[in-house]
């Protein structure tokens, strides 16, 4: 059997003309070129050419390819699966494996528990889309390969781009669609064979918000499970993913004042409040905790207040707060912390009061986020961190439409009936002033 001596994809996506489809040409050793081709999420033909010697085949190869580029293809931006590209990924259930080993935990059922969030992982990223999951290397991957993160860096802004045409009502605007091209051959997608338009493909701006959800998926989850060693540099440390304690709270003071904090905020208007809680881990996150006490420590000395000073005249305060995550971004969050989009995705990630991480002291509030409220995703067996957030000095607006957040402040509180909000929701744009404690689980009945 010939081996390959080398290889290239290439992508062409134009809902205009409706092509979504793929390319690829590889070079073997016996003097042979092999193209294939299809449509993006099918299996597609393919067609063995023989030559006489190598540089009649490496010709062939090379013409192939700049025929390809005169007509629009683009190189593919996925891992090569054959080359020297992709990094070593860890074995079967890799990522149950590593969060296993590496969180601390306390009992059996905090084992448990972080194979079960392993398993929401996965199933949250499989289906948002048709990303698809190897187990035998514990990667998830586009139709056309494991997606790189210079790729998703870039889809990032593409899909900012996109959202600023939603938000304006503008979606027959011609010049939406160099950048629906230019995200789908970043991140391939099998978009079926009708022809689309930004219509039907990006609709509203929860289709954007499913998206962006998936690129944070695949960023967070592909990079946790990949070592940056090479295979053959021997003796090599384990990469750390988890610096984290994770521990079943037994103390039923402090569980009956976790659940009296919960009930006392807790309002039938939010369909989550059909929940209860159902237990509660005790959780250190060691990177978090180290940046908050860092900035703590510097934040007191700076405005010479108290470790847990409550000013109301000054508005200097440490708030514990609930935020409210699917379970399939749990991992994500203790492996790398709370993440803040660049400030040119604020249409992306549909948040009212800037590009911060949002908490509120209405329990329920957040716990719709987990619950799944918002994405008509019902689920009765979800998740809240308890979390000590400095607010500091923060800011009320009179609206969302204000440019936040404001210069000389540390935080914005948009204010239930003064904010154009229903509910409270603290924002902070810095993510050393969140230190997260407890992560709390839900369930009707708290059964």
């Amino acid at each position: 059997m010939a081996d390959v001596v080398k290889e290239d994809r290439y992508i062409l996506s134009n809902i205009s003309s409706n092509n979504n489809k793929w390319w690829d040409i590889s070079l073997q050793d016996d003097d042979s070129v092999i193209c294939g081709w299809g449509r993006v999420g099918e299996v597609g033909d393919q067609l063995t050419k023989r030559f006489t010697n190598t540089i009649a085949a490496g010709r062939f190869y090379d013409s192939k390819c700049r025929e390809k580029h005169k007509k629009g293809y683009q190189p593919l931006r996925t891992m090569s699966t054959s080359g020297s590209v992709i990094r070593t990924t860890v074995n079967k259930d890799n990522l149950a494996e590593i969060a296993t080993k590496q969180i601390e935990v306390s009992s059996p059922e905090t084992v448990e528990l972080i194979k079960y969030l392993t398993q929401a992982n996965i199933h949250s990223i499989l289906n948002s889309t048709n990303i698809q999951y190897d187990t035998s290397k514990g990667t998830f991957s586009t139709p056309l390969g494991v997606v790189t993160k210079e790729a998703i860096i870039e889809a990032r802004d593409l899909l900012s781009n996109i959202s600023t045409f939603i938000a304006a009502n503008d979606l027959d605007n011609k010049d939406i669609v160099p950048n629906i091209n230019k995200y789908l051959m970043l991140i391939p997608q099998d978009i079926g064979r009708s022809r689309p338009s930004a219509r039907t493909l990006y609709p509203t701006l929860d289709s954007i918000q499913r998206q962006n959800d998936i690129l944070d998926s695949l960023d967070a989850s592909v990079e946790s499970i990949i070592h940056s060693v090479p295979d053959d540099k021997e003796g090599h440390e384990e990469s750390k993913v988890f610096e984290v304690k994770l521990h079943g709270v037994e103390d039923g003071r402090l569980i009956d004042y976790i659940r009296t904090k919960y009930r006392s905020t807790q309002q039938a208007v939010h369909g989550s409040s059909v929940l209860d809680v159902k237990r509660v881990y005790k959780v250190e996150i060691a990177h978090m905790s180290k940046a908050y006490h860092q900035h703590l420590y510097c934040y007191t000395i700076d405005n010479s207040i108290g470790m847990a000073e409550d000013d109301e005249d000054t508005g200097r305060h440490i708030w514990e707060l609930w935020h409210g995550s699917k379970k399939g971004n749990l991992l994500s969050i203790m492996a790398k912390g709370f993440v803040i989009p660049p400030r040119n995705s604020g249409h992306c990630t549909g948040r009212m009061f800037g590009n911060g991480v949002y908490f509120s002291d209405q329990s329920t509030k957040s716990l719709n986020y987990a619950w799944g409220y918002w994405d008509n995703q019902r689920d009765d067996n979800c998740f809240m961190f308890l979390a000590d957030i400095l607010v500091g000095n923060y800011y009320i607006p009179k609206s969302s439409s204000e440019s936040l957040p404001k210069p000389g402040y540390d935080s914005t509180f948009a204010k239930a009936g003064l904010s154009g909000v229903l509910n409270n929701e603290i924002v902070v744009y810095n993510t050393a002033q969140i230190n997260p404690t407890f992560l709390v689980e839900f369930s009707r009945g708290g059964r």
